[in-house]
């Protein structure tokens, strides 16, 4: 992992030093030149996070672990008491005139 790093480093490091000497005269060329220098610190430090983590994994605790040998289904709701039905109109309506 270190070696890559230093590699990465390099890579980055060259067009850096050719970005600064173009800064004087031929300014696109520099601007050219650190854009590239950039996009590479860019990709080092994604490839280096990617390394770190396989690496080292981070801790996962699982609070269920759904084993089965077919399709299942999962339902991770509460149960609720089930909804009184409600009076339709027509119910409604003869409750109240009696």
């Amino acid at each position: 992992m270190a070696a890559q790093a230093h590699t990465l480093d390099a890579i980055f490091n060259h067009p850096a030093c050719r970005a600064a000497h173009n800064l004087s005269e031929h300014l696109p060329a520099a601007e050219t030149y650190m854009r590239l220098a950039l996009k590479v610190q860019s990709q080092c430090r994604t490839t280096l996070e990617s390394l770190a983590a396989i690496k080292n994994p981070t801790v996962v605790f699982a609070k269920q672990a759904n084993i089965a040998h077919g399709p299942q289904q999962v339902n991770n709701r509460t149960v609720r008491a089930p909804a009184r039905a409600r009076k339709t109109g027509k119910q409604a309506k003869r409750t109240i005139g009696r």
